[in-house]
């Protein structure tokens, strides 16, 4: 039971829209004044709220004639701080920061669960109480802890409602959210293209390979002849079973399945590939490129890998539906893939030995 407007009675309790009660966790200043009085036979008394117990002890001694005076003679003043509201400029511990200055020493205590561990005090209920014990250094220490907090829960309740609200949410809002998401968004693909250059860079020498017909074999050559030749190498081949190979200096080439989610190739395992070869301290990183599509591909070679060499494996007419529609624009497309400001070779067998020229 409280007063739904104020009266021009002091010290009543006063309902409070914004926590839907009139905080009977904070005693009320009545019973602060009868703390004194019956201070005689008992000086602490409790006040049981479904958030806790608060614990409350009278001052002893000449205190306690010089707090019930204080008390009287400001008493409406004292009952206004209890009425805190979030439009007040003044601390909302300015309730109890008064009474602990005139000798009272309160106390909260949140109940226990069924192992006796008491429960996480509620924030909104903390920002009243300026310390469990009457310590000024610890009450500027709690301080900008419990604002931060306080903030931070008021934060992630303001955000619980707009993503379950239908019918509430503003321009501003969806605003904030869209800035956000682009913020996120754009923020973890600068990440990994940083981080991938980061890889690419520790790796010497790079060579990818791409093509039609024959790519996932060329690669193996390629991998069997550095590794004779003593590098440490990683190579990375695609076709129906993708795999890495890998091997230190003159040591075994070996190989290992690479994990595809839901067994779905994209672009972005390249990045993995990369960091996995850096990490592994590789000299020479063999790749073939599993992309069709040219925007792809021109992403994968000309800002990603930027290889110093590049091996092509047939320019059959092949993926017409996204390199087409002729089939010279299949090898022009792959012809795409080479990197800049590098020298190319075209090497040609034949069983003729004297082909034409």
């Amino acid at each position: 039971m409280a007063e739904m407007a104020q009266t021009k009675v002091p010290g009543e309790p006063l309902y409070i829209p914004e926590e839907g009660g009139w905080r009977p966790y904070l005693p009320l200043l009545d019973e602060f004044v009868s703390a004194i009085e019956l201070g005689f036979r008992q000086h602490k008394f409790y006040v049981f709220t479904p958030e806790g117990i608060t614990e409350v002890e009278s001052p002893r001694g000449w205190q306690r004639i010089r707090a019930l005076l204080k008390l009287t003679f400001k008493f409406e003043k004292i009952a206004q701080k209890r009425n805190w509201r979030e439009h007040f400029t003044e601390d909302p511990k300015s309730y109890l920061s008064t009474l602990l200055q005139l000798g009272f020493k309160i106390r909260f205590h949140t109940y226990p669960d069924l192992s006796g561990v008491p429960l996480q005090p509620d924030l909104m209920v903390l920002r009243f109480f300026p310390v469990f014990f009457a310590v000024p250094w610890l009450d500027q220490l709690w301080q900008p802890i419990a604002d931060y907090f306080t903030l931070l829960f008021k934060s992630f309740d303001k955000l619980y409602e707009y993503f379950v609200s239908l019918y509430q949410n503003s321009v501003f809002e969806l605003t904030i959210f869209i800035i956000a998401f682009c913020l996120l968004f754009f923020g973890i693909h600068l990440f990994a293209n940083l981080r991938l250059r980061y890889w690419r860079s520790r790796i010497p020498l790079v060579i990818g390979g791409w093509g039609t017909r024959g790519k996932s074999g060329t690669e193996r050559l390629k991998a069997a002849l550095f590794n004779s030749l003593g590098y440490a190498t990683v190579s990375k081949t695609t076709g129906c079973e993708a795999m890495l190979l890998h091997s230190w200096p003159f040591g075994e080439l070996k190989e290992m399945f690479l994990f595809r989610p839901y067994d779905k190739a994209t672009i972005w395992e390249q990045t993995f590939v990369v960091r996995l070869a850096g990490r592994l301290h590789a000299q020479v990183l063999l790749w073939e490129c599993m992309g069709l599509n040219p925007s792809y591909v021109r992403v994968l070679q000309r800002h990603w890998m930027k290889d110093d060499f590049a091996t092509i494996t047939n320019t059959y007419p092949d993926h017409e539906d996204i390199q087409g529609p002729a089939g010279f624009n299949v090898a022009e497309v792959i012809a795409g893939f080479i990197p800049r400001k590098i020298h190319s070779s075209n090497h040609r067998r034949t069983n003729d030995p004297h082909p034409k020229r």
